[in-house]
C-alpha cells in the first residue's frame, strides 16, 4: 500500500482516560482532514481528565461523524475493560485510524495514524498534557505537509471514508467506518 503513515508519541495512561485521550487525538486528526464543510465544537479535557488544553470536534453531538468516533472509542474502551488488570497493565494497546479514497470500483487508503497507549495504574497528568501537546502540534503541522507534499486525494467527486481499528491482546478489530465528506476545502 502507498499510504502516509504517522505515528504519535506513546501516551502513558490510566485506563480511566483512555476515552477522551481517544476523543481528543481522533477527532484532532478527523478536523484537521475533514473534507468539506467543518462545524467545529471546542471540548476541554480540563473537566474529563483535569487537564488544561482544548481540542476541536468535528460537528456536533449528534453529528455523523461525532458518533462514528464515539462507537470506536467506546468499542476500545469495553474491549479493554475484558482483558484482566493484571495482563494490561505495563502493556502497550493501539488504536488506528485508516484514511480511505473509495473510487467505486475500489478503496485506497491514503494515510494512516496510529495512537499508542501504554496503560499504567498511575499515570502523571503533567506527562500525559505534554505528549497531547506534543501530538496535537504534530497533527497540526502534518496538514501543510500533506498539502505540499500532494498526497492528499484530488477531489473528484468520489467517497471519502475513515475506519477505526483497534488492537487490544494482539488481536485487531474494525469497530467502526465512517464518511468524510466528498471534496476539499483546505485553507
Amino acid at each position: 500500500m502507498n499510504y502516509k503513515l504517522h505515528e504519535l508519541p506513546k501516551m502513558n495512561i490510566e485506563e480511566l482516560q483512555a476515552r477522551d485521550t481517544l476523543n481528543c487525538l481522533l477527532h484532532s486528526v478527523l478536523f484537521h482532514r475533514q473534507l468539506g464543510a467543518v462545524f467545529p465544537q471546542e471540548e476541554n479535557l480540563m473537566d474529563e481528565l483535569g487537564i488544561n488544553l482544548s481540542f476541536t470536534k468535528v460537528g456536533s453531538d449528534d453529528s455523523e461523524t461525532h458518533k462514528r468516533v464515539k462507537k470506536g472509542v467506546d468499542g476500545f474502551c469495553s474491549t479493554l475493560q475484558k482483558v484482566k488488570y493484571d495482563q494490561k497493565i505495563n502493556k502497550c494497546f493501539s488504536v488506528t485510524l485508516r484514511l480511505l479514497h473509495n473510487t467505486g470500483a475500489h478503496s485506497t487508503e491514503w494515510e494512516r495514524w496510529v495512537i499508542p497507549l501504554q496503560l499504567q495504574s498511575m499515570g502523571s497528568k503533567s506527562d500525559l498534557q505534554a505528549t497531547l501537546l506534543k501530538s496535537l502540534n504534530y497533527i497540526s503541522k502534518s496538514t501543510d505537509t500533506a498539502i505540499l507534499e500532494g498526497y492528499v486525494p484530488v477531489n473528484d467527486g468520489s467517497h471519502f471514508e475513515f475506519q477505526i481499528l483497534h488492537d487490544v491482546g494482539g488481536t485487531t478489530i474494525m469497530e467502526t467506518v465512517g464518511n468524510l465528506l466528498s471534496y476539499l476545502t483546505y485553507r
